[in-house]
């Protein structure tokens, strides 16, 4: 969503090119759309605690 965005609004990432990079990262772990990455590592970490 936030990648479609940034290219129909070219401008938006010229007046902050440094959101641009922080942006993404917090984008796909932003939107509940891609909870995965964030719930893959916490996965693996309760049953390795567990044991």
């Amino acid at each position: 969503m936030n990648k479609h965005e940034n290219t129909s609004k070219p401008n938006h990432q010229d007046r902050r090119p440094v959101n641009t990079p922080i942006d993404k990262k917090v984008a796909p772990d932003t939107p509940p759309s891609m909870p995965e990455p964030k719930h893959a590592p916490a996965k693996t970490e309760l049953p390795i605690n567990r044991r």
